[in-house]
């Protein structure tokens, strides 16, 4: 299984926490990120490959929790 590096981020892009998970494939991968959003953004890498990044939002803006930018 491919590891994935969790990059935990402050909206500002400062960095918060880093972690690594094995994940099946890039859906399974943004699924584990979600989790680790906890108010923080969170950017996926497989390597030196960009997947994904998560979008925390406000429960106030309407917007959902969290999104995925592809």
């Amino acid at each position: 299984m491919p590891l994935y590096r969790f990059r935990i981020v402050k909206p500002t892009n400062e960095l918060v926490a880093q972690r690594e998970r094995e994940c099946s494939n890039d859906a399974a991968a943004a699924t584990n990120a979600r989790a680790l959003c906890n108010g923080h953004n969170v950017e996926v890498w497989e390597g030196s490959r960009w997947v994904a990044s998560i979008k925390e939002y406000s429960a106030n803006s309407g917007a959902p929790l969290s999104r995925i930018v592809p």
